[in-house]
Formats: structure tokens, sequence, C-alpha cells
């Protein structure tokens, strides 16, 4: 039997939450008008939700019940904040010094991502002195969907904190 474009969509959809259009275009070598057409069918049928973050309309399966769910899962889907957040599960507490150093980017592009975390109530930043520290709030979730959706990540050092999450 022959998988139909709306079976194979909602398959990736579901093995990969957050993935934007373009990259389910180029997994799944489809042409834009087709998979466009398949998934606003999709989104009409209640199968699928989307929403648009980061410039990009992101998609995923209404098995992502928890609005606070997908709000995480598509920040993972951003390789600097995913290993920030990956750092932070290994290492609850660290200063800005400490993510800056470890992850080799500059204290700027730090701080432009640690006030994003903390706006949208994933971090928690304590002032104690003159150094900020950090922590995740639902460490739980963010370490069940980055466990759960690693494969999807492909990205080096937020694997090898992966792994010290599950050792």
């Amino acid at each position: 039997m022959v998988e139909r474009p709306r079976e194979i969509i909602l398959r990736e959809i579901q093995a990969n939450p957050g993935i934007h259009m373009r990259e389910l275009q180029r997994r799944l070598k489809m042409p834009t008008g087709t998979l466009t057409y398949n998934l606003q069918v999709l989104e009409k049928e209640g199968k699928i939700y989307s929403r648009v973050e980061g410039g990009y309309r992101r998609y995923y399966a209404l098995t992502l019940k928890r609005e606070s769910e997908r709000k995480i899962i598509a920040v993972l889907r951003l390789r600097t904040p995913r290993r920030i957040l990956a750092y932070l599960l290994v290492n609850p507490g660290a200063s800005q010094k400490e993510i800056s150093e470890y992850l080799n980017i500059s204290a700027g592009t730090l701080s432009y991502h640690m006030k994003k975390l903390v706006s949208m109530n994933i971090v928690e930043e304590r002032k104690e002195g003159q150094i900020k520290k950090y922590w995740i709030k639902d460490e739980y979730t963010v370490k069940n969907l980055l466990i759960n959706y690693r494969e999807t990540f492909l990205d080096k050092i937020a694997d090898s904190l992966i792994n010290m999450l599950v050792e």
C-alpha cells in the first residue's frame, strides 16, 4: 500500500515537533505546493498545529498537548539556546561567564539568548552579588524533550551534554 503525502508529512512532524516548512521540504523532497496544501489540510483536520516562532512557521503534531512543551521544543530547535539549556541541565546555577566559556560564544550573544530564555519563562535568573546565575524552571520537561528528540538535533555539544544526563 502506498502512503499518501499527508501520512508521510504527519509522521515526519510527529518525529520532529517544531520543524519548519523548508526543513520538511528538504527531508521529504516534496514540491512546495504539495507540501503547503497538505499542511493546510492537516491543520484544518486538527491533526497538527502551527505557529510562527523566530521568523519560522513551526509545525507540531497534537501529541504535544501543553503549550509549555511546544514553546520549549521550538527553543530546542535553535542551536545556541539548545546548547545553553543542555549546559544548564548538567550545570544548574551556572554563571554567564561559565556558560560563555564552555560554549565558546561571546558575552553579548549569550546575554541576548539568556534575556530571551528568561522572558519566555524557561530559565530563571538570580543575582548573587555582581554575578548572574541561571537555572531551568522546568528541568523535567526540558530534559525529557532533549532526550526524546535528540536524534533530530544533530549537535555534537548538546549531544555530549545529553549523554551526561542519560548516564
